[in-house]
């Protein structure tokens, strides 16, 4: 039994440094890799930026020959279209802001009016709310008035009544 035991310890030992080596040899290929794509992306950002250096020189020598070419082909006492542009450009803008100060002007005037009438409106209504009010304070006090003077009429009548049988018979 030792020997089987042994030869299993021994077995397992052996298992266990061919896992280890092989571990370390895949992180060894994995390190080897991750260098080799970055230098991959290092190798391609070094030609993006050679092939952008190359091409603002080019811009760059173009805008300098078209400087240089321009103003050979303008003619000095030509008149200037594109000032007139600008001009009528800059006209129409302030023609546009006008318009638009005049409608806005338009619309606070309408909505003060609008707001004037309504407050005219309310004081009316109040006004009327108060006549009548006072109407009907008067019409209660003549109603009250007729109540109390038939009541006195009533009540003489009750005493003329009361009074001619009695003084009669």
């Amino acid at each position: 039994m030792t020997i089987k035991l042994s030869r299993k310890l021994k077995d397992k030992a052996t298992k266990e440094t061919e896992d280890q080596e092989f571990n370390e040899q895949l992180t060894r290929e994995n390190k080897l890799l991750e260098i080799q794509t970055h230098l991959q992306k290092l190798q391609r950002r070094q030609q993006q930026q050679e092939a952008l250096t190359e091409q603002v020189k080019v811009h760059g020598e173009r805008a300098r020959q078209a400087a240089v070419v321009e103003p050979m082909r303008e003619n000095l006492f030509a008149r200037s279209e594109s000032l007139m542009f600008l001009y009528q450009k800059e006209k129409a803008r302030q023609l546009y802001q006008e318009q638009l100060a005049i409608i806005r002007q338009r619309r606070d005037y309408e909505a003060r009016l609008a707001n004037l009438e309504r407050q005219h409106s309310l004081e009316r209504l109040a006004l009327s709310r108060k006549e009548l009010e006072k109407d009907l304070r008067t019409i209660k006090r003549s109603e009250y008035l007729n109540r109390k003077s038939l009541e006195s009429a009533w009540s003489r009548q009750k005493a003329g009544v009361v009074a001619t049988p009695a003084g009669g018979v």
